[in-house]
C-alpha cells in the first residue's frame, strides 16, 4: 500500500483466523511486554527521511534476552539485532505510528 501504510489489519485477520492467538499494540510502551508473550511479531511502521515519507513493516522475535528483526533495511541480507527493547530501537530508528501484532504458536 506504498506511503500510505502497509495494512497491519490483514496479516492480523488473517493469523485470527487460522486459529493462532493474536494481540496488537500501538503504544510503544507495551512493545517489549507483547513481544516477551509472543512467538513471533510483525511490526508495521512509518518512516521520514527528510522530505520523504515511507511505510514498511518487519518481522521479529525475542531469543535469549535479544530481539532479531527480519527484513529491517534494504541492504539487510539476514538477521538484525535490535537489542533489548523493541521500544528503545522504534524510537532510536525515527520510526512511528508503529503498530505491532504478537503471534503465539496456536499449538500451546
Amino acid at each position: 500500500h506504498g506511503n500510505t501504510g502497509t495494512s497491519f489489519w490483514g496479516p492480523a485477520i488473517r493469523f485470527q483466523l487460522w486459529g493462532f492467538p493474536v494481540e496488537t499494540s500501538i503504544c510503544p510502551a507495551r512493545f517489549d511486554a507483547l513481544v516477551d508473550s509472543s512467538d513471533v511479531c510483525i511490526l508495521f511502521y512509518h518512516w521520514r527521511k527528510g522530505v520523504k515519507l515511507g511505510a514498511h513493516f518487519v518481522a521479529l522475535h525475542k531469543q535469549n534476552g535479544r530481539i532479531t528483526g527480519y527484513n529491517t533495511y534494504r541492504t539487510s541480507t539476514g538477521p538484525d539485532d535490535y537489542g533489548e527493547s523493541l521500544e528503545a530501537f522504534v524510537k532510536k530508528q525515527g520510526w512511528f505510528g508503529a503498530f505491532l501484532i504478537g503471534i503465539k504458536d496456536k499449538r500451546n
